[in-house]
């Protein structure tokens, strides 16, 4: 059974505009990464690594978050939401629910991954560009 993620994506111009700025580039690929620790103990992909306290990934993504700038603030913060309510259902699972609660956290870890590659691809048209000009 295939989920569609509730992941949600950086328009195309926000990503251009994010990559412009390194910094900003930076917390929101920082913010992508912390999302995946606090998810992965509730998904089938055991080998990437996790944050082990959830309460101290809480802070350090509150703290990442405070550096994204506000045109894609509002994107991560809705993620982050997702995932901290994906961390909650994870959690607490019965035994029967724990395959769709892994399918549904690794479809959403995939949309993450995909956004990443997105703005890594932003980021390097965006290197060509200023090296031709």
């Amino acid at each position: 059974m295939a989920y569609d993620s509730p992941f949600l994506y950086l328009s195309d111009d926000q990503i251009a505009t994010l990559v412009t700025d390194e910094n900003a580039m930076y917390s929101y690929v920082t913010c992508l990464s912390l999302i995946q620790g606090l998810l992965n103990p509730y998904s089938t992909n055991l080998l990437l690594p996790s944050v082990s306290d959830i309460e101290v990934g809480r802070k350090w993504l509150e703290d990442a978050i405070e550096k994204v700038p506000l045109h894609a603030a509002g994107v991560i913060k809705a993620n982050k939401n997702t995932a901290l309510d994906l961390v909650e259902v994870g959690a607490t699972k019965k035994s029967q629910d724990e395959a769709a609660i892994s399918r549904l956290v690794d479809e959403f870890m995939a949309a993450l991954v995909r956004q990443y590659q997105l703005i890594r691809s932003g980021s390097s048209d965006v290197l060509y560009a200023a090296a031709a000009g």
